[in-house]
C-alpha cells in the first residue's frame, strides 16, 4: 500500500467476523487529510455496522474516499495504476 510515487495507497479493511474495520491511507494522503475527516467516515460506518447495514456502511465508506481522493489528488496524465483494484475475500 506504501508504495506508491506520491503515497497516495489506501486500505479499507472490513473483517466481519471480529467485527472490525480500518481506513489506512498513506502518507501522501494524510499530509492533506486531517484526523476530523476519517473521525466522521469511521462514525458512519460503525453507524451503519451497528444497525446491521453492513453493505451501506462499506459503500458510504468507498465512495467518500473516493470524493477525498479525487478532489485532492486529480489524475495526472503521466498516472499509472499502481496497485491493485481488486476486491479481496
Amino acid at each position: 500500500m506504501n508504495n506508491t510515487r506520491d503515497k497516495t495507497g489506501i486500505l479499507i479493511y472490513v473483517n466481519l467476523l471480529l467485527r472490525q474495520f480500518y481506513i489506512l491511507a498513506d502518507s501522501g494522503i494524510n499530509e492533506k487529510v486531517d484526523q476530523a475527516t476519517w473521525d466522521k467516515i469511521r462514525d458512519e460506518i460503525q453507524n451503519e455496522f451497528k444497525l446491521g447495514h453492513y453493505t451501506e456502511g462499506i459503500i458510504f465508506g468507498i465512495n467518500e474516499v473516493g470524493k477525498i481522493l479525487s478532489s485532492n489528488f486529480p489524475i495526472k496524465p503521466d498516472d499509472v495504476n499502481e496497485l491493485t483494484n481488486k476486491v479481496e475475500f
